[in-house]
């Protein structure tokens, strides 16, 4: 059962990070288009 729950915790992990790279990523892009400008 234990085992089972880290997997878990460790799959949100990934989930969290990917959706701050993502997010990171958009607002980098946001931020060059507004110097553009």
């Amino acid at each position: 059962m234990k085992k089972i729950i880290k997997i878990i915790e460790y799959k949100k992990n990934e989930i969290f990070d990917y959706i701050n790279k993502l997010s990171y990523n958009i607002n980098l892009k946001e931020l060059n288009d507004f110097k553009k400008k």
